[in-house]
């Protein structure tokens, strides 16, 4: 196997790298070391790196085509080594005769892509090459100077060359855009067109094989994408983009490679598949479909090892018939559940089947979180109405997620966690029921109740056994007639745990107030593709997704990238494992990957409905009664809304009028509330939608105070008017006051007060609330779902799990948030306040264990930075141009205290350049206006 490396830009010295050290693995792994050949003058430096280190190459040197022959002939004699040569620019000009077309410059013969160019054009190249070693890879790199002419005349003679050697040589091309920034406009659109014009050249003469590229630019990735046949992204460098090589089926180099079909493989599935592959010796090669594996599909996996597949993939009977006949050894599932497999044909049949037990336990807690939280704050419909102009909290009220009772319902590894992050995080009174109770959880201090204690008395109820027979519709119409109003029901194990038309029912009636599903019963239909152009026939699914008050993410939970990395990891070692010694490693040395079924093999209908699903609760030995459903629900019923008017209060004899201004419908019910629960008021309110300001203080005529909110214009001339209009208190309905004038006030008589602390729960739990959103992209797929798009493309997320936070401002709604995400999430939470809270420092478990820190090393290390400080002088505009660009690539920016804390062109500048990833905004620095 020859590999030419030829180029010299950075790029080109990584993979001289990749190549050499790959060619050492294959020597070590196979005892038979494999020639290779290095040209170029990057490959020049890694040779002589590697002299200098005490591993000596032989080297060729050579200034003409006569030389290079030579050097060729001389490379390739070598006995099982590997040969170096360095190409002159003479050969520049044997490349420019060939084409009949002398360098315009010395400066062009000597540009970096003339020595490559020279080399290809010998013709004698693969005649010598190709004999002795079956096949020759050309690497080259070309800059945005190149013309689409120009690559036009390389390709058809490597066409030419290609016929010559009977299709032993193999070429990948490499398009560099370093400078596209001190291009023209039309320049650069000169060099995209030069770009789009390879794909399309190399699309139509190279389609046995995929191409290997490098890409520095986003405009190039796009370039190179715009081709069939132009090969899979691999995000394996910081700052470069590498699209894999594979030969053509049944060339020689292919004889000791793993070829597995991938069935329902998206384009993370390859990435990730794909970069693990190679940085595990690149002995695995995938063979990616983006069909689901079935009768009609499993002719795909023709000489293929074995297949990989994914929780919708049909594994039956039939088709693992057909698998042995193709000759499959092995089915690697990328998920934890293996209940689309038939455990039992597929032991007789002599298939092995592997899977990957534990990726991410957390990211699937943390998702489950995300759904509470996003639909307690009706996160996803507040993001559709601001981008419609639509800034009123009307309909968005939510509660306190403390002191709330929840259930969790199978307490494996995510049921644990999700509790947790539950009890620790937000201080919920969270109660657990299991077959087989967990000392974790026991250790939380969270109590083990009967089922139908959790069924009727929770405000949330949280999912997360498997699916199995007597878990099938757990949730039924029995149960949701017994439920608590107003419950929140979440799911992120199996789809067939609820019976959707019961959910339905319980929607319908106001019974359930909100549900959570990261499944469906017939996911396998919808997920995972985008269906936006096509309508779903599933009239039940239809009217589930008509619900505002259902949040639907398509099988998200687990999609985070330390998720897939783990996945992709455990995938390729159980597929190498079996290969090499009969049975797959133990992941991370512990869990067993292997799956196989019972002993009996009667108990085959059972093994086909079994799944370790998320969380691999042990409730399977539960005994559960089933409910007979009725069917004949119509989903048209229309829905009952109970009636919210508050009854009028009475009021003492002179009572006082108080002015509310920018009053909504929620002020008005929940103050007559209040009134109505003093007996005998000794006030009144008179209500105004309008914002106080000097043209509005009017209407406070009469009134003994003015109840305000946190837009309201209190300033001196407002002021002064109350004072004539006889105001004797300015009562604000909020907690801060910089829109009041204090001094004039004080000198006028009149008293200010507020409310200091209302609920810091709120503001602490709805920091954590958009985190999640932002990070799991819920208001996206929230809308994406309701459009028939089902796709997790553009919806990875990360772990919370050890992500770096930094708070600042540690009041009482920053320590609640610093709790909520390192106890609950176990981040890796820093603070800065210039007045430090000893709560937050202590050691627990009498503080949070919290260090304190410089802004600067908050700003350039933390991948989520959260403010709740108060605007003063001295905090306006904290995060500000300079800060942004000391800030760590991809930061999380949330504030939910004041809108001018933030410079908001400063934000802007960072979004559009992408040094901030992602920005959750309770306020608004001119928010007062909208």
């Amino acid at each position: 196997k020859i590999y030419l490396v030829e180029g010299s830009s950075r790029t080109s010295i990584f993979i001289s790298q990749l190549y050499t050290n790959n060619h050492q693995n294959f020597a070590t792994q196979t005892m038979a070391p494999k020639p290779g050949l290095l040209v170029g003058s990057a490959a020049w430096e890694v040779i002589q790196e590697r002299q200098a280190s005490g591993t000596p190459i032989p080297t060729f040197a050579c200034c003409n085509q006569a030389e290079l022959l030579s050097a060729i002939e001389a490379a390739g004699q070598l006995p099982g080594g590997v040969g170096a040569i360095r190409v002159g620019q003479e050969c520049a000009k044997g490349f420019a005769q060939h084409r009949k077309k002398e360098p315009e410059s010395s400066d062009e013969a000597e540009s970096p892509h003339w020595p490559i160019l020279g080399a290809v054009a010998i013709a004698q190249l693969t005649k010598i090459l190709a004999p002795a070693h079956g096949a020759c890879i050309l690497l080259k790199t070309y800059t945005e100077a190149t013309s689409p002419e120009f690559l036009e005349g390389i390709l058809e003679m490597e066409q030419e060359q290609r016929a010559q050697s009977g299709d032993a040589l193999f070429s990948a091309h490499a398009i560099s855009l370093q400078r596209t920034k001190l291009m023209s406009p039309d320049q650069k659109q000169a060099a995209l067109k030069s770009c789009e014009r390879l794909a399309q050249i190399a699309a139509g003469l190279f389609m046995p094989f995929e191409v290997l590229a490098f890409a520095d630019t986003e405009d190039e990735v796009k370039a190179l994408a715009s081709a069939q046949g132009m090969g899979r992204l691999i995000p394996s460098l910081p700052q470069q983009r590498v699209f894999e090589l594979r030969l053509p089926p049944g060339h020689p180099s292919n004889d000791k490679m793993i070829k597995v079909a991938v069935f329902s493989s998206k384009s993370y599935d390859q990435e990730w598949l794909d970069k693990m592959s190679v940085a595990q010796g690149g002995l695995v090669q995938f063979v990616h479909h983006d069909v689901p594996l079935s009768d009609s599909t499993v002719a795909l996996a023709t000489g293929c090892y074995g297949v990989c597949i994914f929780v919708n993939d049909d594994c039956s009977g039939d088709v693992l018939h057909s698998l042995h006949d193709l000759g499959v050894q092995v089915i690697a599932l990328r998920c934890a559940g293996f209940n689309n497999v038939d455990l039992v044909t597929a032991q007789e049949l002599g298939i092995k089947v592997c899977r990957v037990p534990a990726y991410s336990p957390e990211a699937v807690a943390e998702h489950a979180v995300a759904l509470m939280l996003s639909l307690n704050r009706k996160i996803p419909q507040a993001w559709l109405r601001t981008r419609s102009g639509n800034f009123s909290l009307a309909g968005q009220l939510g509660f306190d997620m403390i002191g709330k009772k929840v259930g969790i319902i199978g307490t494996g590894q995510i049921g644990m966690l999700t509790a947790k992050i539950l009890k620790r995080g937000f201080e919920c009174d969270v109660m657990a029921y299991d077959v087989h109770e967990n000392p974790a959880v026991q250790g939380l201090g969270i109590p083990y109740k009967t089922l139908d204690e959790i069924m009727t008395t929770c405000d949330i109820i949280s999912l997360h056994v498997p699916l199995l027979p007597p878990t099938k519709h757990l949730v039924n119409r029995e149960r949701v007639d017994k439920m608590k109003k107003g419950v929140m029901i979440i799911n992120t194990s199996r789809g067939g745990l609820v019976d959707t038309r019961a959910l339905i029912y319980g929607l319908k009636k106001n019974i359930i107030g909100a549900a959570g599903l990261d499944v469906y019963e017939e996911e396998s239909n919808y997920f995972f593709n985008d269906l936006s152009g096509q309508v779903i026939g599933d009239d039940i699914f239809s009217r589930l997704l008509s619900f505002a008050n259902v949040t639907l993410t398509p099988h998200q939970a687990f999609f985070t990238k330390e998720a897939l990395d783990e996945i992709s990891k455990t995938t390729v070692d159980n597929i190498l494992g079996i290969k090499q010694t009969g049975s797959p490693p133990h992941h991370r040395g512990t869990l067993p990957t292997l799956v196989e079924p019972p002993a009996d093999a009667g108990q085959r209908k059972l093994c086909r409905q079994n799944s370790g699903g998320r969380g691999a609760s042990k409730l399977h030995n539960a005994e559960l009664k089933e409910i007979d459903i009725n069917p004949s629900i119509a989903v048209g019923e229309a829905l009952h809304a109970d009636s919210t008017s508050v009854a009028n209060p009475s009021f003492a004899e002179g009572a006082q009028k108080v002015t509310m201004f920018s009053a909504k419908v929620y002020d008005q019910e929940f103050f007559q509330e209040g009134l109505l629960a003093m007996g005998t008021a000794p006030m009144y309110f008179e209500y105004h939608k309008i914002s106080l300001n000097i043209t509005t203080a009017t209407l406070a005529a009469g009134s003994y105070a003015v109840c305000v909110f946190v837009n309201d214009v209190v300033n001196t001339e407002v002021v002064q008017k109350l004072h004539e209009l006889g105001v004797k208190v300015i009562a604000l309905r909020c907690a801060g006051f910089n829109n009041v004038d204090l001094a004039t006030a004080m000198e006028l008589g009149l008293r200010v007060c507020r409310v200091p602390a209302y609920s810091p729960d709120a503001i602490a739990e709805h920091a954590a609330a958009l985190i999640l959103g932002l990070n799991r992209k819920l208001p996206q797929v929230w809308q994406r779902s309701r459009t028939g798009n089902f796709s997790l493309v553009g919806q990875l997320g990360f772990d919370m799990k050890g992500k770096r936070v930094g708070i600042i401002g540690t009041g009482k709604i920053g320590y609640l948030t610093a709790r909520i995400l390192k106890r609950g999430f176990e981040c890796d939470v820093v603070a800065y306040d210039p007045y430090r809270n000893p709560l937050v420092e202590k050691p627990e478990p009498e503080g949070l264990g919290i260090p304190y820190m410089e802004l600067d090393e908050i700003y350039q290390t933390a991948d989520i930075v959260s403010l709740h400080l108060p605007l003063l002088p001295q905090t306006k505009h904290l995060i500000n141009k300079d800060s942004v660009d000391k800030m760590k690539p991809g930061v999380m920016i949330i504030n939910t205290s004041r809108g001018g804390l933030i410079d908001t062109r400063a934000l802007l500048g960072g979004l559009k350049s992408r040094k901030i990833g992602s920005a959750g905004l309770g306020v608004f620095e001119r928010g007062g206006a909208h």
